[in-house]
C-alpha cells in the first residue's frame, strides 16, 4: 500500500555496523516530518575468526534491538501505517544472512528486504538528490561493510558500484590498507573514475563533525557542509599521528565520539583521502541524507510498497 497524506511509515535499516529505525509522516500539504529516530551500534559485520559469517555478538545485539524497535513502532502516538525493513552489505554477503532474515521473520513477523549492491548505492544517491537537487558528480556512501559509488547528474542516478571497503573491513585490513584499497578500486568505470564534486554520506558524517570541530566551527547541521581536500588530507595525517588506541581515547574524551565511531573514523578518513586523490576531486560536499531518504522517496513515488506492521512482542 502506498503512503497517503496524514499517514506515517517506519523504516528499519539493518546495516553492517548499526541498526536504525526512522519514522516519517506525510502531511496533507505534502511536507515530510521525521517523527522517530533511533540507532543502536550492533556491529554484525565486525571481523572475527569465522570468516564469511555474521559476528555472533553483533547478531545477538541486532535481534534484541530489532525486537525492541518492533514494539516501539506500535506506540499509538506514531500511528504508523506500515513499514519497510531493509538489510545491506553484512547480511547480503554473509553465509548465515538468510538464516538471520528468516529468524527475524519467525521472531517478529518482520519482512526484511535484502538490498542488492546496486539498490544500496542507488537508494543512497536518491536520498542525496532529495536535498541537493542540483547535485552533479559522485555520491560516496561509506558503511560498516561496504563503500558505494554512484554517478549523479541532472537529478538522475546512473552507474553505481559497491566495494567491500566499509569501516569494519578497513579495520580488519589495517596492516595493509593501501594494497587493500587499491585492489578494489583499481579498475573503475569511466563514469566513476573522475569528478570535480563528491557528495559523502554514511559514516563520513562523523568525520565531517570532527572536521568542523578541529576547524573551530560551531556545531550545525552537516547538510551542505563543504570540506577542503587539503584539510581532509591534513586531518587524516593527524588521526594517524598517534597509536590507534591513543587516538581512540582522544576522539572519545576530547571530542565526544562513541567508541565505535572513534575506532573506525581514522580508516574512513584514510579511504576518503585516497578517493579524493584517485578521482581528482576538487570539492567534497556533506549530505545528511542517505539510504533511508532514498527509500522514503521510492515509497512516495509508488516504487516501493509498504509492509504491514510486525507483531508486538
Amino acid at each position: 500500500m502506498p503512503l497517503q497524506p496524514g499517514q506515517a511509515v517506519a523504516i528499519f535499516d539493518i546495516g553492517s555496523n548499526a541498526v536504525r529505525l526512522t519514522g516519517y509522516r506525510l502531511h496533507p500539504d505534502g511536507t515530510i516530518e521525521q517523527i522517530l529516530k533511533r540507532r543502536e551500534l550492533c556491529e554484525m559485520g565486525r571481523p572475527h575468526d569465522r570468516d564469511g559469517y555474521l559476528y555472533p555478538a553483533g547478531v545477538a545485539r541486532a535481534r534484541k534491538t530489532i525486537a525492541q524497535y518492533c514494539d516501539l513502532i506500535h506506540d499509538s502516538k506514531y500511528a504508523f501505517s506500515g513499514i519497510i525493513a531493509v538489510a545491506t552489505e553484512a547480511v547480503r554477503r554473509a553465509k548465515d544472512g538468510p538464516d538471520f532474515v528468516a529468524r527475524l521473520k519467525s521472531e517478529n513477523n518482520l519482512n526484511v528486504r535484502v538490498l542488492s549492491e546496486d539498490e544500496e548505492g542507488l537508494y543512497g544517491a536518491r536520498g542525496v538528490l532529495r536535498d541537493i537537487s542540483n547535485a552533479n558528480g559522485i555520491v560516496a556512501d561509506l558503511g560498516g561493510g561496504s563503500l558505494q559509488l554512484t554517478h549523479v547528474e541532472n537529478d538522475q542516478t546512473s552507474d553505481t558500484r559497491s566495494f567491500p571497503l566499509g569501516g569494519l573491513r578497513l579495520l580488519g585490513a589495517h596492516n595493509h590498507l593501501d594494497d587493500f584499497i587499491h585492489t578494489h578500486l583499481n579498475n573503475l568505470p569511466d563514469t566513476l573514475s573522475q569528478t570535480d564534486q563528491m557528495y559523502v554520506i554514511g559514516s563520513w558524517r562523523g568525520f565531517a563533525e570532527l572536521y568542523q570541530k578541529r576547524a573551530g566551527i560551531a556545531e550545525r547541521d552537516l547538510q551542505g557542509v563543504i570540506m577542503d581536500p587539503a584539510m581532509i588530507a591534513a586531518l587524516t595525517d593527524w588521526l594517524f599521528h598517534q597509536p590507534a588506541s591513543d587516538m581512540q581515547k582522544i576522539l572519545i574524551n576530547e571530542y565526544g565520539f562513541e567508541s565505535s565511531r572513534a575506532e573506525l573514523m581514522p580508516y574512513g578518513a584514510y579511504l576518503l583521502r585516497h578517493l579524493i586523490k584517485l578521482l581528482k576531486v576538487k570539492t567534497v560536499v556533506v549530505s545528511s541524507s542517505g539510504i533511508r531518504d532514498g527509500i522514503l522517496q521510492a515509497i512516495l513515488d509508488g516504487g516501493m510498497v509498504l509492509d504491514p506492521l510486525p507483531k508486538a512482542t
